[in-house]
């Protein structure tokens, strides 16, 4: 027997319209290579065949690269930058200890297996408004207040993400980690600063001059952008743990006022939300939580 037919090579005998040469294979834009390349089998595998060629070969190019073992300086370079600092690490796994939330005050968050660090803007009875904390100062924008190491109440520069703040429950501030200094070249206190920079944000203001900050934030910021976003999610998540603790007046439920009391089984929100009798607009108001996010609550 002879040879099978390779269809790669030879093609059919014949055809309604011409065969695409290779280069065209990936370019067609006329109205009759693209009908051809719809009708015909042999071209539409030939296009097939070679975009899978084309991925092994990039397949073998990252396996020779892992074989190669270059990217593990990189790596360990990169895991090394993002690693919390020693005197942060301490104080976030510190004893315990009982204090009360005061305005510029720096405290981390624990609910539910998460941690958040967080400066403290304002505090309303059980509420506080309160601002993420992280040290990634090089992604500060013009509403982020920057602390620089040697004043910064953690040994380390800070960032202070104004404009990702939001209302959480007092009852999930676990421990102080330090209070900030007075900020910039006018030395105001960090509340003072925290309040002009929130301020700024909510009347689309400019920022008063001589507040430490970072760059004007752009919409082609991708890395800011994703910044924000992750640390929004945080402080929303945070915001939420005090879904279903309030009553229709906006006060602690008799659960949370009699905690001598055997606990309750936990609800679940749904459970809890349509209990409530309010309307969506109520029980946003009331909790805190955005109507878009109660919506998708199932």
């Amino acid at each position: 027997m002879g040879e099978p037919w390779e269809p790669m090579l030879i093609a059919p005998p014949a055809a309604a319209s011409s065969h695409l040469a290779d280069g065209e294979l990936f370019t067609a834009n006329t109205p009759g290579q693209v009908k051809h390349l719809a009708d015909c089998t042999w071209c539409s595998h030939r296009q097939y065949a070679a975009s899978t060629g084309a991925a092994a070969e990039a397949d073998d190019d990252f396996e020779q690269a892992l074989r190669a073992g270059q990217w593990r300086d990189e790596f360990k370079h990169a895991s090394q930058e993002v690693v919390l600092p020693d005197q942060v690490r301490a104080l976030m796994t510190a004893p315990w200890s009982v204090g009360d939330v005061e305005p510029g005050q720096i405290w981390r968050l624990t609910w539910r297996g998460r941690h958040l660090m967080v400066a403290v803007i304002e505090v309303a009875d059980w509420q506080v408004l309160s601002a993420p904390v992280t040290t990634d100062v090089s992604l500060a924008d013009e509403l982020t207040l920057v602390v620089q190491a040697a004043q910064s109440p953690l040994a380390t520069d800070l960032a202070v993400w104004v404009r990702d703040r939001a209302a959480i429950p007092l009852f999930v501030f676990d421990r102080p980690l330090g209070t900030l200094p007075l900020i910039g070249s006018a030395s105001i206190s960090a509340q003072a600063a925290l309040q002009q920079l929130t301020r700024a944000h909510l009347t689309g203001s400019t920022v008063p001059g001589g507040l430490p900050v970072g760059m004007l934030l752009s919409e082609n910021d991708v890395d800011r952008l994703a910044m924000h976003d992750a640390l929004w999610e945080q402080s929303d998540w945070f915001a939420a743990a005090g879904a279903g603790l309030i009553d229709s007046d906006g006060f602690l439920t008799a659960a949370q006022e009699q905690p001598n009391k055997e606990q309750q089984s936990a609800q679940p929100l749904s459970d809890l939300l349509q209990g409530s009798g309010l309307s969506l607009r109520q029980l946003a108001t009331q909790t805190g939580i955005s109507m878009g996010r109660l919506g998708r609550v199932p």
